[in-house]
């Protein structure tokens, strides 16, 4: 085993060990994929041992937020971060409270707790070897090894974060492969149902037929695959479908694209919805829609959020492909990077992710969407790209905290929030600052380029 991830072993046993003393836990996590999923692995593992909690979802840890919060706990009450934290030391260093800190994004200030782990700490990638699922389960696997079933859950936030089968992840697979959690089917990664409605609504992979049922019908039919459920086909007739996929991604130079949705599907024996890529969509849109307690429900198989929770996936779907038809005509070239100005998108996280992988992969694409008198940004990567020197973390948290805001995250993708009308500068200043790193002849051997380099198209 790497000794990297033997030191985050180390210390997910040390903060084990002192959750497992506790009498009252308070949780904070972000209200994303990884973040409902982490959230939900943290109080599976603390009820499990009749040790209460509290959970709360936020969208951004900032001291105000957290202020709202204050009479939830105690002075002496352990806070636990997941899948945030790390970043926002200067917030969380003012509280007298025990803080433990199970994230995966870059920091600049490291956090003076004996309770933090964060792979970035001791040279592995945040963005593509663990998230912040994978952290918590590391920890909950600790407290008792009967935790070992919560892998569903992690591979679930490594799915919604879309990172790489690579170092700490390819553990908790082989891991969930060994326990009997999960089963494997190979092709294209997608979620069961018709075909005819999952191209209408899936974003992996994103096609020139998406959305549009005239041409899906066409597409189908000319494959002899009118008709069929994903979960039904034979291996030829996957074959087929995944071959002709690959074609239109290959065609318009979608390589990373092609990698993200050719592949495992993972088949999680002990969920309720059984396919990765529809739980993960599922609780991604719980979040989107504020249905936070619905996510965590649904990951710790309650059946009553079922019901809920898929209309809530259906809904979001619609509006988010409705969403990125609308953007991508608005998309503009800035230099450097590729974006796109909106008012009250559904997602522009989700948006950005889109376009650079499948309509426009040639630069970083930014997403800045104005809503409720703030600017949101979402900026997404490629690898490649990493490979050319972009960290989209430093160059957010640079430029956003020049007009006033904060920003960063990971070095493919980073997010961050900017006073109302500083978007402009805010877009000058980033496109220097990315136009600088990609000119400056790429990472050099840290996790960034081990991550960038660690991939091929996957044998299926």
């Amino acid at each position: 085993m790497d000794d990297r991830i033997k030191a985050m072993e180390e210390k997910a046993e040390t903060i084990a060990q002192y959750l497992k003393d506790q009498i009252f836990v308070r949780i904070f996590s972000h209200n994303d994929g990884d973040g409902l999923t982490s959230a939900a692995i943290m109080s599976a593992a603390l009820k499990r041992l009749h040790i209460p909690c509290h959970v709360t979802n936020l969208p951004k840890l900032e001291a105000d937020i957290l202020a709202l919060h204050e009479d939830s706990f105690y002075e002496d009450t352990p806070l636990l971060f997941c899948d945030m934290g790390s970043a926002q030391w200067d917030v969380l260093k003012e509280y007298p409270n025990p803080v433990i800190i199970l994230d995966h994004h870059q920091f600049k200030e490291r956090p003076e707790t004996p309770y933090f782990l964060n792979p970035e700490d001791v040279g592995l990638s945040g963005a593509t070897m663990i998230c912040g699922a994978g952290l918590c389960w590391m920890v909950a696997e600790k407290m008792d090894p009967a935790n070992i079933d919560l892998a569903s859950l992690a591979l679930v936030g490594i799915e919604s974060d879309r990172q790489l089968m690579i170092s700490a992840n390819e553990l908790i697979l082989e891991k969930a492969k060994n326990a009997g959690i999960i089963d494997i089917r190979k092709g294209l990664r997608i979620g069961d149902g018709l075909l005819s409605d999952i191209f209408m609504y899936t974003l992996e992979p994103y096609l020139d037929i998406t959305g549009n049922p005239e041409l899906i019908e066409e597409f189908l039919s000319g494959l002899g695959l009118s008709g069929k459920r994903a979960e039904d086909l034979t291996s030829d007739e996957m074959k087929t479908l995944t071959d002709a996929v690959s074609r239109k991604l290959t065609e318009k130079g979608c390589i990373e694209g092609l990698e993200a949705c050719v592949g495992e599907t993972y088949l999680l024996n002990n969920c309720l919805v059984r396919n990765i890529c529809d739980l993960s969509g599922i609780i991604n849109s719980c979040g989107n829609f504020k249905e936070y307690g619905l996510a965590v429900s649904l990951c710790l198989n309650d059946p009553s959020a079922l019901e809920d929770a898929l209309s809530y996936y259906r809904q979001g779907r619609e509006i988010l492909i409705r969403s990125i038809a609308e953007s991508v005509p608005l998309l503009k070239d800035g230099g450097c990077i590729n974006f796109v100005i909106g008012n009250d998108m559904y997602n522009a996280g989700e948006t950005a992710s889109v376009i650079v992988r499948y309509v426009n992969p040639e630069k970083p694409v930014i997403c800045l969407n104005v809503s409720d008198g703030f600017i949101k940004v979402s900026g997404r990567g490629t690898r490649r790209q990493i490979r050319q020197g972009l960290n989209l973390s430093v160059a957010f948290k640079e430029a956003a905290e020049a007009v006033g805001g904060r920003g960063g995250g990971h070095n493919i993708a980073s997010g961050g929030s900017l006073p109302a009308g500083t978007e402009d500068d805010f877009l000058k200043i980033v496109n220097e600052i990315i136009g600088k790193q990609m000119a400056g002849g790429g990472a050099d051997d840290g996790p960034e380029k081990q991550a960038a380099d660690a991939w091929i198209l996957p044998a299926w």
